[in-house]
């Protein structure tokens, strides 16, 4: 006489009137089944857990950087004096004066 199956996670045999699910191949309790899919959900989620906190660190970062080049006071590429921000036109070489555009364009200035 064969002897029944065993749990796959509690190794514990199936008695009659068990309840047992079928999975790939090996029977399980329903509630070792839970407790299994379970602990595969914990997984993931410290995965995702782990990954939020990267991005989180990495936008902290990114903030950081964004904060100093503000903090940094805009100047003219060609005079070096201090920019406002409703004197300034876009230049080939950066930032500068609108006084000081048409040298910002010229040849070896």
């Amino acid at each position: 006489m064969e002897s029944p199956p065993k749990c796959l996670r509690c190794s514990a045999r199936f008695l009659n009137g068990d309840l047992a699910v079928f999975d790939d191949g090996e029977w399980i309790h329903p509630r070792c089944l839970k407790i299994i899919t379970g602990a595969e959900h914990v997984v993931k989620a410290q995965r995702v857990v782990a990954r939020a906190k990267e991005v989180a660190a990495e936008s902290q970062e990114h903030s950081l950087r964004a904060r100093e080049i503000i903090k940094k006071p805009l100047t003219c590429v060609v005079c070096h004096k201090p920019l406002t921000r409703a004197d300034f036109v876009i230049a080939k070489n950066g930032l500068v004066h609108r006084a000081c555009f048409p040298r910002a364009n010229r040849p070896g200035e």
